[in-house]
């Protein structure tokens, strides 16, 4: 998991990776807004693009890794 979040660094501003993570603690998105002073509706569009990009990266590696 480390692996694919430092290579989804390279795609994803800091606010976008912090917002990921932050969530993943099991932040609530109206503490994350406050915490790095985004709206709140920008942490529910980043969130959800990293998590996008995340579930894409895994089964690439996933796949490569099975072959």
């Amino acid at each position: 998991m480390n692996h694919v979040i430092e290579h989804l660094k390279k795609f994803f501003s800091g606010k976008a990776i912090e917002v990921f993570q932050l969530s993943s603690k099991g932040m609530e998105s109206s503490e994350i807004s406050k915490k790095l002073d985004i709206p709140a509706n920008t942490v529910y569009v980043l969130r959800n693009r990293v998590k996008v990009r995340l579930m894409s990266e895994m089964k690439s590696l996933r796949q490569s890794i099975e072959f």
